[in-house]
């Protein structure tokens, strides 16, 4: 089970909208995720949403993430996003390490990946990405600049750049913030590039004139420091709600409503830390 401290005011957005909301990393607490990202500002284009592995209730997620202890923490059994089937047709070609395969599961079917002025990089599909436990390490920008590559020139005039093990750098912070036994859903979003085509498939990494690179490259950034994504309907049946440990009566009834509301068979349990902590 995967853990999300918030507020009641933040849940109630949530289960209204059954939308899950990721933040660009550069607004983040961690001031440091906005710069681990060099030479290249990853940081710009990254959107996240955070939760934590630790089933044992956190006094100082408690106290960072709700307004003084009076919040809530979602527990959510199972995948919270859904997943679709892809196939390959005469149309449409889908490769995985290199193969021709006849069809592939996806959080973002093609046709869902460009939304107005931002495109979700196709990168997100794959799980190496998409999500995963944070790993702590003593310095990140020494394994970001471990793996860093370098740019590579060709014959064109294009550009790309190269890393040793990309995935593995976008889900590593710094051993202070250990405590907070992260995992994370991570997405890639880039400015659309109207009038363009959009190339499919993990050939679109590759490619040295492709959306990301010319985004990078370029520095060009978004306008926006959140993207919301539709959950599972499932999520509803596997709901745990856990109130703050200073939560009152009134609050507690307002978590009632909602979860009577838009998830009756969810659970509300009170804080283990409940008269632990001084209001």
């Amino acid at each position: 089970m995967l853990h999300h401290y918030t507020s009641i005011n933040s849940l109630a957005l949530i289960l209204e909208s059954q939308k899950i909301r990721f933040t660009k990393l550069n607004c983040l607490d961690d001031l440091k995720e906005a710069e681990n990202h060099s030479p290249l500002k990853f940081s710009n284009i990254i959107f996240a949403s955070c939760w934590t592995e630790d089933t044992t209730e956190s006094i100082p997620l408690w106290k960072m993430y709700t307004p003084n202890c009076r919040g809530v923490r979602i527990g959510i059994k199972g995948e919270i996003f859904p997943k679709f089937e892809i196939k390959a047709s005469e149309h449409l070609s889908i490769t995985q390490e290199g193969k021709n395969i006849r069809s592939m599961m996806v959080y973002f079917p093609f046709d869902n990946l460009v939304h107005g002025d931002i495109m979700i990089h196709p990168l997100s599909n794959y799980d190496d990405f998409f999500k995963g436990p944070i790993t702590y390490v003593d310095n990140v920008m020494e394994k970001w600049n471990e793996q860093w590559k370098g740019f590579k020139f060709h014959d064109d005039g294009g550009f790309s750049f190269e890393f040793g093990k990309p995935l593995q750098l976008f889900r590593l912070k710094n051993k202070p913030w250990q405590f907070q036994s992260e995992y994370r859903f991570q997405l890639l979003l880039t400015p659309s590039i109207k009038g363009e085509q959009i190339p499919i498939g993990p050939a679109l990494n590759e490619d040295p004139t492709n959306i990301l690179t010319d985004c990078l490259l370029k520095r060009r950034t978004l306008k926006i420091d959140y993207f919301d994504i539709p959950f599972s309907s499932d999520v509803y049946e596997n709901l745990e709600i856990t109130l703050g440990p200073t939560t009152d009566r009134s609050e507690r009834l307002i978590v009632e409503s909602l979860i009577s509301k838009y998830a009756p068979n969810a659970s509300i349990m009170e804080s283990a830390l409940s008269g632990h902590i001084r209001k």
